[in-house]
Parts: structure tokens; C-alpha cells; sequence
């Protein structure tokens, strides 16, 4: 799944699905390794070059872009929450969860 935001540079690409990886030795499973991610790609050259990967402990199916292009929005799957990554000239990083009420 993918979003391309508005101003035709910036592609991001959820990995989406139901990761259980277990460790081979003990037979457990690790959640460590059943992390999805978010490749953000400058797609303006003909080959799109990968810029930056988000790390998301649980998706599902969901990414978008806000309006303005400043935020990206990634469901958090069976967590029942948004993760919200944001930038300001830098790299993207995740903004803190809103406080619950």
C-alpha cells in the first residue's frame, strides 16, 4: 500500500500483514521481529531513491498524507491507534501520541 503526497517528490510504502516471526533456537515468539515499516522514496529522478524507513510495531492498511504534506498518518493495526510521523525540513519522526481523555 502507498501514498504519493500532492507535490509529485515523496512516495511512502506500508509493509502491511500479520507478522509472527519466532526464534528458531527456543521455538518462542519474538515480537521484535514482527516490526512493518514505512519506505519514504524521493520519486522526482526516473529511479526512485529511498530516503528514510519508519519502524511501526503494528499496521494494518492505513497511510496517508496530511493536506499540507507536513504529516503521515499510519494505522496501528490491532493497537487501535494512528501513528503520526511528522517533518520539518529534516528526517521524518514520530510525534507523541495525543494524551487520552
Amino acid at each position: 500500500m502507498g501514498e504519493a503526497l500532492g507535490d509529485g517528490a515523496t512516495l511512502a510504502v506500508l509493509t502491511t500483514g500479520y507478522n509472527r516471526w519466532t526464534e528458531s533456537a527456543t521455538g518462542k515468539r519474538n515480537p521484535g521481529l514482527g516490526n512493518e515499516y514505512v519506505f519514504i522514496f524521493d520519486v522526482r529522478a526516473r529511479q526512485p531513491v529511498r530516503k528514510q524507513v519508519l519502524t511501526v510495531p503494528n499496521t494494518w492498511a492505513g497511510i496517508a498524507f496530511s493536506p499540507d504534506g507536513r504529516s503521515l498518518h499510519v494505522s496501528g493495526g490491532v493497537d487501535d491507534s494512528v501513528h503520526t510521523f511528522v517533518q520539518d525540513g529534516g528526517p521524518w519522526t514520530e510525534a507523541p501520541a495525543p494524551p487520552l481523555r
